[in-house]
């Protein structure tokens, strides 16, 4: 019998060919190919072996032009403009099975009277899988956006049309342009050396039962040298509106073609189940995101992996995502000099699984009362699978060796977060505005079962002060051409000034921790956390309810080495050393819930969202404004969170060190301007208020107690603390506090202190009574050369207490005691009969909400108790000589002079 002749591959070719898709006046798809070539690769009777599509194209650009839904949210009447998403290509291959799709056969019900055998057979036949393999590929990617004057869209035309165009050679020549990204656009995405393998199987679950079930892997993979993207919730917003207008119009299609059958019911498609698999390999990734109303990061990184995969049984719905990247730097606004964070490699772990029964046990035996219904109850209340299962997440981060944290001076981190806390809310309140998003269930979320994981090795935290011989660096313009040159070789001296920013600026406040780890355990019923809150809360005026989501849980963190200075201190007289430390609390941050009886209402205030554009250029288009417009409103509680410890909360430590003196006065009107950078802006004020003058601030220890509640205590084995009584470099010119077992405690109204073998010492040199203070150049030299570093006459200890107990009973004295106490926290933003505290639009004066709690003063008492050692009882040392060491000035002036100016008299 003859063989049969081989069937050729159907192969077309085309210089250029154009697809054109308008779906009425506010979407059109258009995409353009060069040098295209589409191949169908036939199985020519090799058995189990399906036709193949191939594409290739030199250079391909495809277009997406809409209007974004006019339902996103602005601060104007102004509609969203006219936009476009386009991507370029080149070198671009598609690879495919056909069909595309798997497909089983549809099995057929197990007849019973088969045999066992037959049956079996028919099973296995069932029970088989299809998988196909698809692959995409390009040497270059680029995807932009771009908005134009929609003057010269045509409105009239509301048509539906599909257009296929070849180009001859000699045109196509003439359409480079199409091929190149146009000026004044904004790139979104950007990489080289980029394929896509997307591999769906179908399989049988179980026989004759249960639906066929579609799984998918996504591999993503980079090999070229950079990887660029932008992201902002504008962005995100277009993104949403485009794909929604695509599927509108492929529904719309799809019912031209096929119209479905009246009253027939709608038929959902399964979700598959996917793992996504990204490797950028050895790829810079240049990522540039734009938080909120002001706030921009850069963000530099390489070596990313990232994975993200659904539960292969299907059994929930949150994905597990794990996200590894080497070395890493991110800078945080625009005008930022320097790297504001800075690791050698960042690991995130986010993983879903069953709660083991032991934490399910656990969970439960935190109930304040044990019967089968509320355990019942207390189970429903927990994230569960869809058989009912309760599930666990397990959230980690780690980095990998050093650490470092840069804030310089012209960052106002306050700022960022604000952004940051209000990123969430912004995007997904515009998302449910447009329609993207299903409204906000009133209903009671599940409770999560979670344990928080992180582990820094080494962490430097460094805030920045210019030197005060040393002006900010200037932003260099190139405006002028004819010093083109000079410009030049500015920018570049100050690249290098930038790259040594320790010759700019000075550390005003540093901190270095070594070997942080942190674990928080969530497993506490929600009814016991409120009931825990209610008794830690010190305002007893009523039963409090707090939330709706309270932060927070069982924390203990562990520090092999801490250490803190303050500028000019040194590491040998830091402001704090602790050695060894452990934290084991109940942590919590609840605010009170809005729920509450007599809450102020808050106030709407609108949140204009950052430009993704970089020059205010490309924010018009025909004289108007593009993504500048887009806002929301959003409404402030005026109930912030309070941070709440449990009872029992310690910090123990192995050793604890610590040195201050007056020479570090002149630091502090700079680290409370830090704090002030570090602290989030207040809500802005109505138009019509802005011009009052506020209410004065909370003085410092109103604002603690405002803020933390509960019972705290620091423990160590060892504490050495010193009184610089000159300058940092003389640390042993000090009154030195030395003491084993230390123990501090502070609850409500009571603070305790408690110490072993407390040895209080001064300078053992004599002190040179004769001294002079007016010649201070020479008198403070020759004392300098009379107490040598090495003080050869040692330490003179002035006081020795075996045991010493001091304890510290202090109420604070409300300025209104007729009608409310110290302890009462909430009355904040509680109304009151006798006080007006509500924003009044046609007042003359901004209220101060803070009028009832600010304290008047403080009523204390304090005891102490001397108690004699095994060895030795107390014991004081008077030294004539020495004893003038506890009344010296420092050499250090307080203040620095004031400058004179030039034309200023002497």
């Amino acid at each position: 019998m003859p063989k049969p002749s081989k069937i050729s591959d159907l192969t077309i070719s085309c210089p250029t060919v154009s697809f054109l898709l308008t779906h009425e006046n506010h979407l059109s798809y258009q995409i353009t190919s060069r040098t295209i070539e589409i191949r169908v690769v036939l199985p020519n009777n090799i058995p189990q072996q399906e036709p193949s599509l191939l594409i290739t194209a030199v250079q391909t650009h495809a277009e997406l032009r809409y209007y974004p839904h006019p339902s996103l949210p602005t601060l104007s009447s102004q509609t969203p403009p006219f936009t476009t998403l386009a991507i370029n290509a080149t070198n671009f291959k598609f690879d495919s099975p056909l069909p595309v799709e798997p497909k089983l056969p549809t099995s057929t019900p197990v007849d019973q009277n088969l045999d066992v055998q037959q049956q079996n057979l028919d099973q296995k036949d069932a029970a088989e899988s299809i998988s196909v393999t698809l692959t995409v590929s390009a040497e270059e990617v680029t995807m932009y956006e771009d908005v134009q004057d929609p003057t010269d869209q045509d409105e009239n035309n509301n048509d539906e049309f599909i257009t296929f165009t070849n180009t001859p050679q000699h045109e196509a020549e003439e359409q480079n342009e199409i091929f190149q990204q146009p000026e004044n656009t904004t790139t979104l995405v950007k990489s080289y050396l980029t394929n896509v393998q997307v591999t769906k199987t179908a399989k049988r679950q179980q026989i004759t039962t249960d639906p066929i079930q579609i799984s998918q892997v996504i591999d993503v993979e980079t090999n070229g040298p950079s990887v660029q993207a932008t992201y902002s919730i504008v962005l995100h917003w277009t993104f949403f509106s485009a794909i929604t207008r695509t599927n509108e119009m492929i529904r719309r299609f799809k019912h031209t073609l096929n119209p479905p059958a009246e009253n027939a019911p709608i038929k959902k498609k399964k979700k598959p189940i996917t793992d996504v698999h990204v490797r950028f390999n050895d790829a810079i990734i240049n990522a540039h995101l734009i938080a909120g109303k002001s706030s921009t990061m850069d963000v530099q990184t390489k070596h990313v992996t990232i994975d993200v995969r659904d539960d292969f049984a299907g059994q929930w719905k949150k994905t597990d995502v794990h996200f590894v990247a080497g070395y890493t730097t991110s800078q945080i606004d625009d005008d930022s000099e320097i790297n504001v964070v800075q690791a050698d490699g960042v690991e995130f772990h986010n993983i879903i699984r069953h709660a083991t029964q032991n934490e399910i046990d656990t969970y439960l035996a935190q109930n304040l009362q044990r019967s089968p219904e509320i355990d019942d109850t207390s189970l429903k209340e927990l994230e569960r699978d869809d058989n009912g299962h309760p599930l666990k997440e397990i959230v980690e981060l780690k980095t990998s060796s050093n650490v470092t944290v840069c804030l310089p001076p012209s960052l106002h981190l306050g700022y960022v977060i604000d952004d940051l806390e209000k990123l969430s809310k912004i995007l997904f309140d515009g998302l449910r505005a447009a329609g993207f998003m299903k409204p906000k269930s009133k209903l009671k979320r599940p409770y999560h079962l979670m344990t928080i994981l992180g582990d820094i090795p080494f962490i430097d935290a460094r805030m920045l002060e210019y030197k005060s011989d040393v002006s900010p660096p200037q932003t260099i313009s190139n405006t002028d051409s004819d010093n083109a040159e000079t410009s030049a070789t500015e920018v570049k001296e100050e690249d290098n000034a930038q790259k040594n920013y320790d010759e700019l600026y000075i550390d005003r406040l540093r901190a270095r921790i070594n070997s942080l780890r942190v674990k928080i355990e969530r497993n506490t019923p929600p009814q016991t956390t409120q009931s825990i809150l209610n008794d830690l809360d010190e305002d007893k005026t009523q039963t409090h309810a707090y939330g709706p989501i309270v932060q927070g849980g069982q924390l203990h963190l562990t520090i092999g080495l801490a250490v803190c200075t303050l500028h000019p201190q040194t590491l040998a007289t830091p402001l704090a050393l602790l050695r060894d430390c452990t934290f084991d609390s109940l942590f919590l941050i609840a605010p009170l819930s809005l729920e509450t009886k007599g809450i102020i209402k808050g106030r709407s205030f609108e949140v204009p969202l950052k430009c993704h554009y970089k020059t205010k250029s490309q924010c018009e288009t025909g004289g108007k404004p593009n993504g500048c417009a887009y806002g929301v409103t959003l409404t402030s509680s005026g109930v912030p969170p309070k941070i709440f410890f449990g009872k029992g909360t310690k910090l123990a430590a192995q050793s604890v060190e610590g040195a201050f003196g007056m020479f570090l006065m002149n630091s502090i009107p700079k680290l409370n301007e830090i704090i002030k950078r570090l602290t989030p802006p207040p809500t802005p004020l109505p138009a019509s208020l802005s011009s009052l003058k506020p209410p004065p601030p909370l003085d410092w220890w109103d604002n603690l107690r405002f803020i933390i509640h509960g019972e705290m205590s620091l423990v160590a084995k060892s504490l050495s603390y010193r009184w610089l009584l000159d300058s940092e470099f003389r640390y042993d010119l000090s009154i030195l506090l030395t003491c084993n077992n230390f123990s501090l405690q502070h609850s409500v109204s009571n603070i305790g202190l408690g110490m072993d073998d407390a040895i209080v010492s001064i300078p053992g040199s004599s002190y040179d009574l004769f001294l002079e203070r007016e010649n201070s150049n020479e008198s403070w030299d020759l004392l300098h050369e009379m107490c040598d570093f090495k003080n050869e006459d040692g330490r003179h200890s002035l006081l020795l207490l075996p045991h010493l107990k001091v304890q510290l009973d202090f109420e604070w004295l409300a300025r209104y005691p007729e009608d409310t106490t110290c302890f009462e926290h909430h009355c904040v933003y509680l109304s009151h009969p006798n006080h007006d505290l509500e924003m009044n639009p046609n007042a003359n004066k901004l209220p101060d909400r803070f009028k009832l709690f600010r304290s008047d003063g403080v009523r204390m008492s304090i005891s102490a108790t001397l108690g004699a050692g095994a060895d030795f009882t107390n014991w004081i040392a008077l030294r004539i000589d020495a004893l003038p060491w506890l009344t010296h000035k420092s050499s250090v002036p307080l203040m620095p002079p004031p400058e004179r100016k030039e034309d200023a008299p002497e």
